[in-house]
């Protein structure tokens, strides 16, 4: 089977060879037949990389452990559900997906486009392939993950997969931020076309938008399970660390989100073209660093393969890409020349182009302060670490004019707007915005958060904004239908579900905003070392430790604690959080310690999540006292063992490895140590050993995740096809002339 993959990535590579060639010669030549024969190369490409991933699966699902990836990566004891999941783990298994999604979506674009753009769709193709074979280069040279090791040498039971991951989020947020990555693709590679070909009218944005909006909306949806992720499984309490991974795959998320708003612009007053091309350019490239930061090692990263050789080889296809943007867009900007001129400041036009150059400027600020270690070792010698605090000054008051615009830009006309009109836009959005800022000075004490209740305010204005905007739209329909409201308000999205699910997204965003500004800011954080039955308090709860518990399996050890939780001595909730130790592959560890390595472990948090508060804990097990006990464990377990070895050493070399299983069998050794290993464990359930709680009531979580899946909610209606409505409409609209032909 190792084989088979290996010669299927052989074939990936020719076939892209093959197909960028065709593509270009079809292209410059006028002869069709070329361009068609490079376009079925992709659909090949696509074939041929889902049957290598497939086989990929198959090898995790069996347990092939002679493939170095699978024994990497996964074991016996590893769920079924983390196999499946086991191969993006890896960076030889992420490269085959890499490749395999990307061959997908570029299928997917090139047959929908089999008929329309044919200047374009060529060049796009040997773009399109290029990248494709980038990453098949790498999965079949550099990481291949039909890699394997000769029989006498394959292990009977995997290293198992890292214990951080195994966590349902990771099943989806790297294939989710793949698919982001790799369907930015198209939308770059048809820019690049027709900038190649001149064709720089709105033909290609039209024919692309939808993917672009399916990247932002898949690259939003990985980076919010990521954060879940983090918020539930790594134990430090927080969902954003600002770690270098993190922002690398924000960065393009945020110059999407610039994309999309700016095309309308271009689509109705021909403006914004080289912004327009220059963004999804930039986007590409961004989605393309990302991926470097992932595989290359160059920074500290939680999320990061660690040191590799692939940072070379994307530094190369990092100049290519951007070097070569800046030059096509230098020799096509007479034909980028806008068609119209901003005809007022005070316009949609001018707002869509505020907001653009804000979320421009969010995205080098986290560039500028992600890559400073790297720029001041560059610079001075001495690699400067940054964290959260280097991005709060300059992050925060971007973010307050993104939501005040975000409010701003649905209540003023395209054009120019009138006093009157914006007099009757903006007032009820405006009043509620105050009121709301009103109301938590009054009645919290958030005035010494001052970025927090202007995000409140701001907030409460978007949201305004918006219910204001269904409001009125359902309510003209209502007036000609006399449908009830949600009716009414169904019937609205249906006919324009790009401008309305647009405005769920805007009320999600502030949603969300509102509930990071509230959970940063007026978090309450204490950290306690505590004994059974001792109790200490934090944001107005009291939180006793009632008992410790000890949870046994062949998979892992787990030592955790029940807190009980009281207001006002009310009960409020019974948590449980706990530490799992998985078994160390490292025989230094010892016979006995390799079941309490450190290094292995993994938090299990204790959460009571509710709409506006989160009581989250979580515990350090104190695994100190039970030292003395797993030293003389490894002690007594190691002097067997090696008594045993002695002895089966006198033996034939080819006889040794059967005769030491066999002796070690004989006498019950593993059993014995299995036993010993649940003896030292259930000691923990015997002494009130101190340990250490971190404890946190954060405000408003659940509005960020709240937020977010309205967020998407919005993308996914707005990403919807028109025709899909229009459908439903030409029914209706058929229903009374039926009738009247029955009456005639």
């Amino acid at each position: 089977m190792s084989a088979l993959g290996h010669a299927i990535l052989l074939l990936d590579v020719a076939v892209c060879v093959y197909g960028i060639f065709a593509s270009i010669h079809g292209a410059r030549s006028g002869r069709q037949d070329w361009a068609d024969s490079g376009r079925r190369a992709v659909y090949a490409l696509a074939a041929l990389s889902i049957t290598a991933f497939a086989l990929l699966e198959v090898a995790f699902l069996r347990g092939d452990f002679s493939f170095k990836v699978v024994a990497e990566t996964s074991s016996t004891t590893t769920p079924v559900f983390y196999k499946l999941a086991a191969p993006w783990s890896s960076q030889q298994g992420s490269l085959l997906l890499w490749v395999t999604l990307s061959s997908s979506w570029s299928s997917l674009a090139l047959f929908l486009t089999r008929r329309r753009l044919r200047d374009l769709a060529p060049y796009a193709t040997a773009v399109l392939l290029g990248l494709d074979g980038f990453f098949a280069g790498l999965a079949t040279f550099a990481a291949n993950p039909f890699a394997t090791t000769p029989a006498a040498l394959t292990p009977s039971n995997g290293s198992g997969l890292d214990p951080l991951l195994m966590h349902p989020s990771m099943m989806f947020h790297p294939p989710m931020l793949y698919t982001g990555y790799t369907l930015m693709a198209v939308p770059f590679a048809f820019a690049i076309a027709a900038l190649i070909t001149g064709r720089l009218g709105s033909e290609w944005i039209r024919e692309t938008r939808r993917f672009a909006l399916a990247a932002w909306l898949a690259l939003g949806v990985g980076i919010i399970l990521g954060a879940r992720w983090s918020y539930t499984e790594l134990g430090w309490g927080g969902y954003w660390g600002w770690d270098p991974v993190e922002n690398a795959a924000l960065m393009p998320w945020i110059v999407s989100t610039a994309f999309i708003h700016s095309i309308q612009i271009q689509e109705k007053r021909g403006m914004l073209k080289v912004w327009n091309v220059s963004l999804v350019l930039l986007f590409g490239t961004l989605s393309i660093f990302g991926t470097f930061l992932v595989r290359s090692g160059v920074l500290d990263s939680i999320h990061a393969f660690g040191q590799s050789t692939l940072g070379v080889p994307f530094i190369f296809l990092l100049g290519i890409m951007l070097f070569s943007s800046i030059g096509l867009i230098l020799w096509r900007r007479d034909r980028l020349a806008t068609e119209h001129r901003i005809d007022s400041l005070v316009s949609r036009e001018a707002m869509f182009l505020l907001q653009n150059l804000v979320l421009v400027a969010l995205t080098f600020v986290i560039f500028w302060v992600t890559m400073f270690p790297l720029i001041s070792e560059a610079i001075t010698g001495t690699k400067v670490s940054v964290g959260p605090p280097a991005f709060t000054p300059f992050v925060v008051p971007l973010a307050l004019v993104l939501v005040l615009l975000t409010g701003v830009g649905p209540l003023i006309a395209w054009r120019r707007a009138t006093v009157a009109n914006l007099r009757r836009q903006f007032t009820y959005p405006v009043a509620f915005g105050v009121l709301v800022t009103v109301l938590v000075l009054v009645l919290t004490d958030a005035g010494r958060k001052p970025f927090a209740v202007a995000m409140f305010g701001l907030g409460a204005f978007v949201v305004g904004t918006v219910v204001q905007e269904f409001y009125r739209g359902a309510g003209a329909r209502r007036a000609m239908t006399h449908d009830p409201w949600p009716v009414a308000v169904l019937a609205l999205v249906r006919r324009n579900r790009r401008r309305y699910g647009g405005y769920l997204a805007h009320f999600g965003f502030a949603v969300m905003l509102i509930g990071i500004a509230g959970s940063s800011s007026f978090e309450h954080t204490r950290q306690a070392t505590l004994v059974p039955g001792q109790s200490v308090t934090d944001g107005g709860y009291s939180f006793r430790y009632v008992r410790q518990t000890v949870g046994i399996s062949s998979e892992r050890l787990s030592f955790g604690a029940i807190i009980n939780v009281t207001k006002d001595g009310a009960q409020v909730v019974r948590l449980h959080t706990m530490q799992s130790y998985y078994p160390s592959s490292d025989t230094a560890d010892g016979f006995i310690g390799r079941f309490f390595a450190a290094g292995n472990a993994d938090s299990t948090i204790g959460l009571d999540a509710g709409p506006l508060r989160d009581i989250w804990t979580v515990a350090a097990a104190n695994l100190t006292p039970l030292m003395p006990l797993i030293n003389r464990g490894d002690t007594l377990f190691t002097n067997e063992y090696n008594a045993i070895v002695t002895q089966v050493r006198k033996l034939p070399l080819r006889e040794q490895s059967s005769a030491l299983n066999a002796d070690l069998n004989k006498i019950g050794f593993w059993t014995a140590r299995d036993a010993a290993v649940q003896g030292i464990a259930l000691q923990y359930l015997h002494h009130n050993y101190p340990v250490v709680f971190q404890l946190i009531v954060s405000p408003l979580v659940s509005w960020l995740w709240l937020g977010a899946a309205i967020i998407f909610f919005g993308g996914f209606i707005s990403f919807l096809p028109p025709a899909l409505f229009a459908r439903r409409r030409v029914r209706a609209a058929e229903r009374p002339r039926v009738a009247v032909s029955e009456l005639a």
